[in-house]
């Protein structure tokens, strides 16, 4: 990683031009000859080391800076007899009593020498004086002997301020005699792919070998030239730089996984509602642990070994101890994560091919217990998926879009795994995007009294003003409509007047649902802290567009305080872009492009994403075969989960290859079966939903969109859940600790029923749980790396109000990758009011078609004997299994069903007469195949 520092300040952008080694040494020379005599480097050097006297040369400047730096290692005679005299191999390494000098040209800096300060920082930490001695010519010499050996920074410093191109970092290294000296550019910076050079000067030094070794994420080219003067020429070409500095455009992809082991405790436990666990290591860090139920009642707990050794479980239910525990366990160091073990094999382990999916096997399966993650940089930000194909087998897909050298990082328990990073080499062809940014500043708004209006605009597109409303909640819960007019085009204004001091939940909806970014966080009096958490994105312009027209989505930014706001669209065509500001805390961007496909928006503020950015963006065209496509047959909500839906797409003879696929509530993909109803013409699409919520279904033609593609479908009864309604408290969201668990409570009650996800960001990858309250539920999680977190908490994909929470954390590191780092978790909430929890009658959806059964007794039976036969329901889903038998003297008095796990069922009956019967078998209110079964004596 390189760091550049300009004023004792780090840089984050340099340009610089780059010069030849004989356009350098030209140029050094002509500098030098302002300060010193005009002698070539080398020689300088080789002079100073054959004649012993302290002088100075002008290395290249890389910056403006008025200073000009001159450095050489004055050396002090010696006996030139006792040289010859004593072996190289028995020479002793004596004091330092060699002294450093530097010049610097003050003409201009308008400072008299005794207004200046020397100091030199050595590897000791213990500041030292330097002398100062004043030239009489608008230059100082600044005159230093080291005392130890290692790396040494001088500052220059007026009235305490540091001067222009200080510090300076200076390497003393311990020779039995002579100095080996190290000077270029190429220690200053480098540009990925090009050659950076310096030069070794070793003449008059004990040295006899010389070893050059270049660290970083990626392996470099070295060539060393020997000049045959006790000098050496070395080039190095940098393949991959991590930190983008300079003027590299480095994209990164990042995915995480984890292992866990299980241990089952010697408790046993009806419900887990209101169990909680966690593990304390033997070192101290104690981590939430996931709880679930096994075979018998007994509880099990899941969590990452760290170290070895003895680690003790606490269990609790509603905060109390339960009987027996804290429970030990002895961790082997064999369970321990370990990154050595850990092998990598696939055919993008070498190569990879841009636009398609490139393979790397990670298999962990001797490597222990720990998380996985896997980073790819590189000239484009590459797809990453990944599954497990077998326990400890891991598959990672990753699509590149652009060609060029790319890094994968890939560690596992913390640490790279052997040949980490990898450099891949992708080729192929350029998918051509484009990238156009805007940028804008804004002020912080203005305070808002009570019982004073307020006005806030927003463009929402494709919308109509008879399905959109608006409402306001205070502090206190109280909600009430707010007026929202229609200005025309699209465009509205709300207005309301808040009564209450402190923080109110703006929700604006269309057709029942929230409006992408709604609901919006709207301070009364004094602002709270600011940042890019509390931007919003608004409109449909962040979901989809078409080509041709303009496109437009909102940026809330009332609440963020001052900063710099930044917009860019990235895709198959470069995006027309201006700012509107409405100057009420809010604006609205306007984007054209001209060619469909897929689009990423990115919004960042103060050079921070803003939540859920960045935006894919599906652009329809405005004409060609696509437009022809048209939806028909669409009910977009009342359908029950786990039936098959289906719907019409008009096709009208468009030529191009059709697809589709919906994304559940749950962010999974699926593909959407195809079927032709009149080839060309029409086709029919099926699908079956496994949950309620919000569904999105994306048809395209050869890739392209079609018109208002996604399309909502809200699948179950109308959504009752409130995101608004929920509340968010605890020591946890105001402050963390490394190594210790944290923890806040999030209160559902009177929020309905549905997902709630809890996700946090961060340094390092936290260990989350949560576990069920009375009124809500209790989320812990362990950070590892101090900083700054986020914890995103969603209820049916929506924002709870104040999410996303910044939470500072302190204390010492003990893990994280050096990048954010994401950790969440899901839970299928129940209703709940204040009084506790609602009893909702359970929802089953198992399908009758895939029961089967079995046995001698669904044909003949025994008068007086058992006759049994087994039923399995194990791919059917989950449902009511009713199994009745009747005879001709009426039902049968004994019938027994015993479930054997998994869906396996064993059932038997006895009929004590020679009469005829059939045996029913229900699985919900519908009779499984060959229902009902004709049985006899």
């Amino acid at each position: 990683m390189l760091d550049v520092f300009y004023g004792g300040e780090q840089v984050d952008h340099v340009e610089y031009e780059a010069f030849g080694k004989l356009d350098f040494e030209r140029i050094q020379a002509e500098r030098a000859k302002v300060v010193v005599e005009p002698e070539d480097d080398i020689e300088k050097y080789e002079k100073d080391y054959q004649e012993g006297i302290s002088t100075s040369i002008s290395p290249p400047q890389g910056t403006n800076s008025e200073e000009q730096l001159t450095s050489a290692p004055a050396k002090t005679t010696k006996n030139k007899k006792e040289q010859e005299i004593a072996p190289a191999a028995e020479i002793e390494q004596r004091p330092l009593e060699k002294y450093f000098t530097f010049q610097f040209n003050i003409r201009d800096l308008g400072c008299q020498p005794k207004d200046l300060e020397a100091i030199v920082m050595p590897p000791a930490q213990k500041k030292e004086v330097a002398e100062i001695i004043d030239n009489h010519d608008g230059t100082i010499l600044v005159k230093y002997t080291p005392k130890i050996h290692g790396s040494h920074e001088l500052s220059i410093l007026q009235n305490g301020a540091q001067l222009q191109g200080t510090p300076i970092k200076f390497y003393v290294d311990a020779y039995g005699d002579g100095w080996a000296t190290v000077y270029g550019p190429g220690l200053q910076n480098a540009v990925v792919g090009e050659p950076a050079t310096f030069t070794v000067c070793a003449k008059g030094s004990q040295a006899k070998e010389l070893s050059v070794s270049i660290e970083g994420p990626a392996k470099s080219q070295i060539k060393i030239h020997d000049n045959k003067d006790g000098t050496c020429w070395l080039l190095g070409c940098h393949q991959f730089q991590e930190n983008t500095k300079c003027m590299l455009n480095l994209k990164r992809s990042h995915l995480s996984v984890g292992s866990t082991s299980e241990v089952a405790l010697p408790i046993t436990q009806v419900e887990l509602k209101g169990i909680s666990a966690s593990i304390k290591s033997p070192a101290g860090i104690e981590e939430p642990c996931f709880v679930r139920l096994l075979d018998g009642g007994r509880l099990g707990v899941s969590f990452t070994p760290r170290e070895s050794g003895e680690h003790l479980i606490t269990v609790k239910r509603d905060g109390k101890l339960v009987p027996k525990a804290p429970f030990k366990i002895k961790v082997d160091k064999s369970q321990v994560g370990d990154a050595s073990k850990v092998e990598v094999s696939g055919v993008g382990k070498a190569k990879g091919i841009t636009l398609q999916a490139n393979e790397l096997l990670v298999d962990t399966s001797k490597a222990g217990y720990g998380g996985l993650s896997v980073s790819v940089q590189g000239p484009s930000k590459a797809e990453l998926t990944c599954k497990e194909v077998k326990s400890g087998l891991i598959k990672v897909l990753y699509t590149p879009t652009e060609p060029g050298v790319y890094a994968i990082a890939i560690k596992f328990a913390d640490h790279h795994v052997k040949d980490s990073p990898l450099t891949v080499q992708c080729t192929g062809k350029s998918a051509g995007r484009v990238i156009q940014t805007i940028q804008k500043g804004v002020e912080q708004h203005g305070i808002c009294l009570p019982d004073q209006e307020s006005l806030l605009f927003l463009k929402l597109l494709n919308t109509s003003p008879m399905d959109i409303t608006a409402r306001l909640m205070d502090p206190k819960g109280h909600t009430d409509d707010i007026e929202m007019r229609d200005l025309g085009q699209q465009y509205y204004q709300l207005k309301f007047t808040p009564k209450l001091e402190g923080v109110h939940t703006l929700s604006v909806m269309y057709k029942d649902a929230h409006v992408n970014g709604s609901p919006f966080q709207f301070t009364v009096g004094s602002f709270s802290e600011g940042g890019a958490h509390k931007i919003r994105a608004a409109g449909q312009g962040v979901v989809r567009g078409e080509t041709g027209t303009l496109n437009a989505f909102n940026i809330y930014h009332r609440e963020a305080g001052a900063g710099a706001l930044a917009v860019s669209v990235e895709g198959p065509s470069k995006a027309s872009l201006e700012f509107k500001d409405h100057k009420d805390g809010n604006c609205h961007v306007d984007y054209k492009v001209a060619t469909p496909g897929e689009y990423v928006v990115a919004i960042k503020f103060n050079d921070q994403h803003i939540p859920d950015s960045p935006f894919k963006v599906f652009v329809a065209p405005a004409t060609g075969e696509v437009r022809k496509l048209e939806l028909a047959q669409f009910h977009d909500q009342g359908i029950p989960a786990g039936k098959a839906f289906t719907f019409t797409v008009l096709t009208h003879r468009a030529k191009g290859h059709l697809e589709a696929k919906v994304v559940a509530p749950n962010n999974e993909v699926d593909t959407i079966d195809i079927v032709p109803i009149e080839d060309g013409e029409s086709y029919a699409m099926r699908f079956v939903p496994k949950e309620t919520g919000n569904h999105f279904i994306h048809v395209t033609l050869d890739g392209a969109p079609m018109r208002d593609s996604p399309f909502r479908l809200r699948v179950g009864g109308k959504d009752l859940c409130d995101p608004t309604a929920i509340f968010v408290s605890g020591d946890g969201l105001v402050k963390g600790i490394t190594g210790q668990k944290c923890e806040f409570v999030i209160n559902t009650a009177n929020a309905g029923a549905g997902i709630l996800t809890v996700q946090m960001d961060g340094p390092s990858k936290a260990t989350l749980d949560a576990y069920e309250l009375e009124k809500g539920y209790k989320v812990r999680y362990t950070p590892l790396a101090p900083g700054s977190y986020f914890a995103s908490i969603k209820y049916n994909g929506i924002h709870a109000p104040g999410s996303p929470f910044k939470i500072p954390v302190e204390g010492k590191e003990l893990g994280g990758n050096g990048y954010n780092e994401t950790s969440h978790v899901k839970i299928d909430a129940v209703a709940k009011t204040s009084k506790g929890t609602v009893a909702v009658v359970p929802e089953y959806q198992g399908d009758a078609n895939k029961v089967t059964a079995k046995g001698a007794g669904l044909n003949k039976f025994f008068p007086g004997r058992p006759a049994a036969f087994q039923i399995d329901t194990g791919l059917a889903g989950t449902n009511l299994l009713m199994v009745g038998v009747v005879t001709t003297k009426g039902p049968c008095e004994e019938v027994v069903v015993r479930h054997q796990g998994s869906g396996h069922y064993v059932c038997s009956y006895r009929i004590p007469e020679r009469v005829k019967g059939f045996v029913f078998i229900k699985y919900g209110d519908k009779e499984i195949p060959g229902s009902p079964f004709a049985i006899e004596p």
